[in-house]
């Protein structure tokens, strides 16, 4: 009993006390800063938020209240340094909520970026959702600037009344240029082909402004083009953004009715910084619930993809991005969360195999949080499974060239989590549990990702129908040592 007790007090996903959401990271040496949103739990909008400390402020209409600050050396575990901003008093341009933002290091100094949402709408405010910021010398003691907000739109290029949030960041070293990209929406039709678009904005000092014209646009959607991005790597311009697919518009669906609307982050690649743009692909994709908040961060000579989700309050586990000879971009596993691995539970060696059969082999008990692998070799008509007791199962179909969660109600494979797959040649599987989801790679590459309900039991089972082996078999426990807050399963 103490030892389930210890595993269920850890967690692989990482979030702050109370609850947090969007994260956007800075590399200080050796360390990496997490700036997260935060704020009550929404079951406690009805509370005082003790870091507001004003205890008679009325209640709230959301939970993005302040900014958290975690530090990190490896992007799996994580420190607190607790809540380093908050909105501003009543009648500050940024009284309401703090919405997605970004952090740079200019001259010494560090720049907290932010969206301001004021209570009320200000006749005199340069937009409905101003970016302001917060200078810091030590990323421990911030000041908010005197002349917040400083990143506004320019209404020759954007609708002042439309989507202005969500900026993020690209330094241009030989000319001494900083580039903002926003999500925002085009003033008029002469810049993108809809309002919703990721606009542009540079600087020298992080302060003065001056907007350009957007970047990139799309029609498909009836939400703002969310956590946009932009970086170059090898003469290849990258910009995009994270999208839910709900929010695909009726036009779009009515225009495309063959195809599936999924969620996840959108790119877009150009050979120059302004384009033009032409939309590559995405990564995570898959129907809601999706990978969102997406950030695309390089560290040691690696391009990493940071998130939380799917449809949890958490920072997941890094993916690395594979860059693929014709410039898309792939996600794949990244061997940093090796370090996680504590424990082998059980193993099957490679000279040793599980032969074919109807009934499911136990291979071992599981803890919540745990990596469970083998390698599937499977003969035409052929069929196999993984299991993480009765939160998730995993099959394979070698004649259909398919990979699918299995809908746990009626044993049938689910179509909004199915990836093609070539099963004529052995496929090594790997299931990452952490928590409330659990990651499905194949040879290393990401299938997708499925939230399971919270567990009752965790026999790690293979099954093969038909004739096939399966070996190099592992089940280890994950354990980040990050401590598990107060969601519940939702972690």
């Amino acid at each position: 009993m103490l030892q389930l007790l210890a595993l269920q007090l850890v967690a692989g996903a990482y979030s702050p006390p109370d609850m947090g959401l969007d994260a956007w990271f800075l590399l200080e040496g050796d360390t990496w800063h997490q700036f997260q949103l935060a704020g009550p739990c929404p079951w406690d909008l009805d509370k005082p938020w003790p870091p507001l400390n004003e205890p008679d402020r009325t209640t709230h209409k959301g939970v993005e209240q302040g900014i958290h600050h975690s530090v990190s050396k490896d992007l799996i575990t994580w420190e607190d340094r607790g809540i380093v901003l908050t909105v501003g008093p009543i009648g500050a341009w940024d009284d309401g909520l703090i919405f997605t933002g970004n952090i740079a290091k200019h001259d010494g100094k560090y720049y907290l970026f932010y969206t301001g949402i004021p209570r009320e709408r200000r006749p005199d405010a340069p937009c409905l959702t101003p970016i302001g910021v917060a200078v810091s010398e030590d990323l421990v003691h911030w000041e908010k600037h005197p002349r917040n907000p400083v990143l506004t739109p320019d209404p020759k290029y954007y609708n002042p009344n439309g989507d202005w949030r969500d900026c993020n960041f690209y330094r241009d070293e030989a000319a001494g240029l900083w580039y903002a990209v926003v999500a925002a929406s085009a003033a008029t039709d002469d810049y993108v082909a809809q309002g919703p678009c990721i606009g542009l904005a540079r600087s020298r000092d992080l302060i003065a402004w001056e907007c350009l014209p957007p970047i990139a646009g799309s029609t498909r959607y009836d939400l703002g083009l969310e956590n946009p991005f932009l970086f170059e790597r090898e003469g290849v311009w990258y910009t995009g953004h994270s999208m839910y697919s709900r929010f695909f518009s009726e036009e779009w669906r009515a225009e495309h009715p063959d195809e599936v609307a999924e969620g996840g982050l959108y790119y877009f690649t150009a050979p120059t910084m302004t384009g033009p743009y032409t939309l590559r692909g995405g990564l995570g994709l898959q129907p809601d619930p999706p990978i969102y908040a997406c950030q695309i961060i390089p560290w040691k000579d690696e391009w990493l993809l940071m998130h939380r989700g799917p449809d949890r309050w958490a920072t997941a586990l890094p993916k690395r991005i594979a860059f693929l000879d014709d410039g898309r971009m792939e996600l794949r596993y990244w061997p940093g969360v090796e370090q996680a691995r504590k424990e082998s539970l059980a193993q099957v060696d490679a000279e040793a195999s599980l032969g074919a059969t109807d009934a499911p082999v136990a291979v071992g008990a599981a803890p919540l949080d745990c990596f469970f692998e083998a390698r599937i070799t499977l003969d035409a008509g052929a069929k196999a499974e993984l299991a993480l007791g009765d939160t998730f199962r995993v099959g394979c179909d070698r004649d259909a060239g398919a990979i699918y969660a299995i809908d746990l109600a009626t044993s049938t494979p689910r179509a909004d989590r199915t990836a093609e797959a070539d099963l004529t040649e052995p496929v090594y599987l790997r299931l990452v549990a952490e928590g409330s989801v659990v990651e499905a790679y194949a040879n290393d590459v990401l299938l997708f990702l499925v939230n399971r309900p919270e567990p009752a039991t965790h026999e790690a089972t293979i099954a093969i129908v038909g004739s096939g082996t399966a070996d190099r078999v592992a089940l280890d426990r994950l354990d980040a040592g990050n401590t598990r807050y107060q969601y519940g399963f939702n972690y």
